[in-house]
């Protein structure tokens, strides 16, 4: 739908489309695409793959909430800089690198996401709301950044084979005491080797 400044677009969900994999394109009639709305697919059972153009700077809540998409990948130099409450919650996704200008990972946003086994985790980062990871059971090990200033609670809660890396040397103060509420394993003080990107 084109926006009210009536200068670029918002994907509001898939119409008539049954194609397994889905292009968000950067533009549509000559002008931008910027923003996948709230609810924009969610409970959404046609496609399993979504690649997102380099445009989109907004991801908004629930977008992709109970969905069948497995694979989201953002185009180089993603613009994405907000991704929305529960985003991805209860989806079948299995991996994800969050874009680069994200800066905050919103309440519930890989909630429940059962399928869920690689995240990335940008430098930009700095807190991670409650409930994010909630019950991601087949999350194997996740990498959090010393930048990261707040965690929130129950946020890897039933995270039940993870394994989590902080560069942090101890827990910041401002994490939820909460916030690894099965007492998962936690490396602390972990070396990122900078070839691992």
């Amino acid at each position: 739908e084109l926006n009210e400044n009536g200068k670029s677009y918002s994907v509001v969900g898939i119409g008539n489309c049954t194609l397994n994999e889905i292009y968000i394109p950067n533009q549509y009639n000559g002008l931008p695409v910027v923003e996948i709305k709230d609810y924009a697919f969610y409970r959404c059972n046609v496609f399993t793959t979504v690649v997102v153009s380099n445009s989109i700077r907004k991801i908004g809540e629930y977008a992709f909430s109970e969905s069948t998409l497995q694979t989201i990948v953002f185009e180089e130099k993603s613009s994405v800089e907000s991704i929305g409450k529960a985003a991805f919650e209860r989806s079948k996704l299995i991996s994800i690198i969050i874009p680069d200008r994200v800066m905050e990972i919103e309440t519930e946003t890989f909630n429940y996401c059962e399928n869920l086994n690689s995240v990335v985790i940008p430098d930009n980062v700095i807190s991670i709301k409650e409930y994010a990871f909630y019950h991601c059971k087949n999350l194997n090990s996740i990498i959090i950044r010393d930048d990261v200033e707040e965690i929130g609670k129950h946020t890897f809660g039933f995270c039940l084979n993870l394994n989590i890396y902080c560069e942090a040397n101890s827990q910041p103060d401002d994490w939820d005491i909460e916030w690894n509420p099965n007492n998962r394993p936690v490396t602390w003080g972990y070396i990122i080797d900078g070839n691992e990107e």
